[in-house]
């Protein structure tokens, strides 16, 4: 009789399983690669102010378990936060590219005291970051292969990943997870500081910004403007893609694809499941494609994002 019950029930059910659809099967690319997760945790020094070292992360490949890094030299990804935040919170996006074979160094700002951030300190603190992360003291020395270092950033991070990278050559992949252009507190509250060191292309006061000195392989994913997080549309990351004109000048050069994300919000990269799916695997396709000449066109533009498109999760792409 109970297995009569149990026929029953699933009969009842299958109608719904078809109307509603299986849920979508994982792209290899979201799931955790192949190597297991070394981490450690530092201080890098910062020559402008010793006494405020910058406290850093280490993620790397291993295949003992995390016990130690794995033999060999691995590209190395800079992680920053976005503000407020911290590196930490943003360690779902580290560990995972550390799984494909990447090293991610997490950095957390020393941020300056008072309405202006000081965006160009941050940015050379980047480069000590660097110094660090590839001189002979750092965790991974010895493991990291110096020719490919890029740097990853959302919000305040992935504007200060564009700075780092017109200051520091050695940075060539910069993506950054709807970068905002402001650079101080909220324009209500300061507009003197709102405006100040920008990197894309400022509508409101006319200047071109820093990525005409960028030499990278740049990818920018965007938000709308919201009211709490980032609610002034002349910092949106739209700018660094299109440009002043809206045709790319003074905008990031080519290679550089773009993800308009439609209405997620600014915060959407530590909240929404969405939308942390698709960014990690980007990231992870993007990183292959440019450090190990990967063909990875289909999660760029081809049929893996066009299903998220047809899905409603990315509302535009654009690419050069």
């Amino acid at each position: 009789m109970r297995h009569h019950k149990k026929i029953l029930i699933s009969a009842l059910l299958l109608p719904l399983f078809f109307f509603f659809g299986c849920p979508p099967e994982p792209d290899p690319l979201e799931e955790p690669g192949a190597f297991a997760v070394y981490r450690a945790t530092a201080t890098a020094p910062n020559p402008e102010n010793p006494a405020d070292a910058i406290e850093v992360g280490f993620y790397a490949p291993s295949t003992d378990g995390g016990e130690s890094i794995a033999d060999g030299q691995f590209e190395m990804v800079v992680l920053m936060h976005g503000f407020s935040a911290t590196y930490q919170s943003y360690e779902a996006y580290a560990t995972h590219l550390a799984s494909y074979g990447f090293i991610v160094v997490g950095m957390n700002f020393v941020i300056p005291s008072g309405l202006d951030g000081h965006h160009d300190y941050l940015a050379r603190q980047t480069t000590y970051v660097l110094d660090y992360a590839l001189g002979e003291q750092s965790p991974v020395a010895g493991h990291v292969d110096s020719a490919k270092v890029a740097a990853a950033g959302h919000s305040l991070g992935g504007k200060i990943g564009f700075y780092a990278a017109a200051i520091d050559t050695r940075i060539s992949v910069v993506m950054a997870m709807d970068p905002s252009n402001s650079g101080g507190a909220p324009c209500y509250i300061s507009p003197e500081f709102c405006n100040a060191y920008p990197v894309a292309p400022n509508p409101a006061t006319g200047e071109i910004g820093v990525l005409d000195d960028v030499d990278a392989a740049s990818f920018i994913m965007r938000a709308e403007p919201d009211v709490l997080f980032n609610p002034d549309p002349n910092h949106n990351a739209w700018y660094f893609f299109y440009g002043s004109d809206g045709q790319g000048m003074h905008a990031v050069g080519s290679p550089a694809l773009y993800f308009d994300m439609g209405g997620a919000s600014h915060v959407a990269w530590l909240i929404n499941s969405d939308v942390k799916r698709i960014t990690r695997r980007t990231l992870t396709a993007w990183l292959l494609a440019y450090f190990r000449g990967e063909d990875r066109e289909a999660y760029f533009t081809g049929e893996v994002i066009q299903e998220d498109m047809e899905s409603g999760f990315v509302v535009g792409l654009d690419a050069r």
